[in-house]
């Protein structure tokens, strides 16, 4: 009866904390916080595009360090092409003619947004897009901010199943020179 009990009690309570939500970001460091059914429905039902520049690597190079240390995190990584490997988290790496993607290959020139919508068009079974900026954001004047949030909208409303994808940065402290406000 104990151990009844104990379930019913360790039961209602993971029910109660996933029926508020759990916030899985940047900042968790156990995966063991991500319930397993969650990896497996995104293993089983999401395929990406991921295209950066050199410090996106840290992505594919961390997804890789995890699957060797627990096989259950499988992710398949495609070079310019999108691996169909069943159970895995798929993903299309770079554009299909360039690895190493900046900001002019993926949205701010109109040859780089050829570049992303031929990706999305040549692998129907992708559901997101995302791109993840190196440094070029410290630089960026508000219209060249505004540049990419408008090429983002404009791809959002144009492309199927388009989904804008931000990576994960701090904000930008107040006391910096960063005089736009602009969270990065």
């Amino acid at each position: 009866m104990r151990c009844f009990h104990l379930f019913l009690t360790v039961f209602v309570s993971a029910c109660s904390v996933y029926a508020q939500g759990i916030v899985i970001d940047h900042t968790c460091a156990d995966l063991d916080d991500i319930p397993q059914p969650w990896i497996t429905e995104v293993q089983n039902s999401i395929q990406s595009h991921y295209a950066h520049t050199s410090h996106g690597g840290q992505l594919t190079y961390g997804v890789g360090f995890i699957e060797d240390d627990n096989p259950f995190y499988d992710c398949q990584i495609g070079n310019m092409t999108l691996p169909t490997v069943s159970g895995a988290y798929c993903v299309f790496d770079g554009q299909e003619t360039i690895g190493y993607v900046g900001p002019q290959d993926y949205w701010q020139t109109v040859n780089g947004l050829n570049l992303t919508r031929a990706v999305l068009d040549n692998n129907p079974a992708l559901d997101t897009s995302m791109w993840s900026w190196c440094s070029q954001c410290n630089s960026y004047s508000e219209a060249q901010i505004q540049s990419y949030l408008d090429a983002m909208t404009e791809s959002i409303l144009t492309l199927p199943l388009f989904t804008l994808q931000e990576t994960p940065r701090e904000p930008v402290p107040p006391d910096t020179t960063d005089t736009r406000g602009t969270t990065r």
